[in-house]
């Protein structure tokens, strides 16, 4: 499974059942924290037909895996991690000497419903640290667009945490142009030595995650506006009246708060708008 070794599975305490594949959790201290995901031999479709590949228990909050070769360096280390999406990708990694941490999804680091680390990352030592996140290569349009955001606000919420760079990692295309996940171009090399100087080489390639976007925003509408002669503003030097101003902005981070409060300003007839 995903190329994984004997002692690998038996170190991390995979496990089948006649129904799924069962994959225990841990702390940071290598202790399984009575905390499972499974992956059904045969996957049920999801109300929107997609195909549910993992499961957890209803309720559950979100969760990150950590190989237990790695807990150690994750708890007390100084070295760079490698954050993936996926248990058995981090175990990919992890085999081949990385200190790797699975998420369970792109945003399976955010605490449900809120926009911070949860509770397991919370607890890695990220302080002055360097971290490559690497997520699964997809074609599709909409899919790249939500990754993009998945790595601009994991960067801001690893750089609160102390981590000092955040670069992303790119992978090429699968073997039939398609989906490339990280444990499937480990094992496209044949070996864990090519993999390894295939992987390195990656890393030495990889970018700084950009978290500021190319879109326009209220400040860059604000610029323009104050060359225009003649321009009425309803916020003096932000929002100019009788012209298109845009806001934009990560989910979650209050863009409806604001244009609310903005209502208020103009509803009320406030005399002075904040500076």
């Amino acid at each position: 499974e995903s190329g994984l070794t004997n002692r690998t599975i038996r170190d991390n305490g995979l496990f089948t059942d006649e129904d799924s594949l069962r994959i225990p959790f841990r702390d940071l201290r290598g202790k399984v924290n009575c905390f499972t995901r499974w992956r059904p031999h045969k996957p049920r479709t999801d109300d929107r037909g997609k195909i549910v590949k993992y499961e957890q228990t209803k309720g559950t909050t979100t969760r990150s895996y950590f190989p237990a070769s790695c807990v150690n360096k994750l708890r007390e280390g100084t070295g760079p991690i490698v954050v993936t999406e996926g248990e058995l990708k981090s175990l990919a990694l992890a085999q081949l000497g990385y200190t790797a941490i699975g998420l369970t999804g792109i945003y399976g680091w955010k605490k449900s419903g809120v926009n911070a680390l949860n509770t397991d990352l919370q607890k890695v030592a990220w302080n002055g640290r360097t971290v490559y996140v690497v997520f699964d290569h997809d074609e599709k349009p909409r899919t790249r667009a939500d990754v993009d955001r998945a790595y601009r606000g994991l960067k801001r919420q690893l750089t609160v945490a102390g981590a000092r760079k955040i670069y992303r990692v790119s992978l090429p295309p699968g073997p039939d142009g398609g989906k490339n996940g990280i444990d499937d171009y480990i094992q496209s090399f044949g070996n864990r030595q090519k993999a390894k100087i295939a992987f390195k080489k990656l890393l030495k390639e990889a970018r700084p995650v950009v978290t500021k976007s190319n879109r326009l925003t209220t400040g860059n509408f604000a610029k323009a506006a104050t060359k225009v002669s003649g321009v009425e503003w309803l916020w003096p030097g932000r929002i100019p009246k009788a012209m298109v101003t845009a806001m934009s902005a990560e989910p979650g981070v209050g863009k409806s708060n604001f244009a609310l409060d903005i209502a208020g300003y103009v509803m009320e007839g406030r005399p002075k708008w904040p500076d």
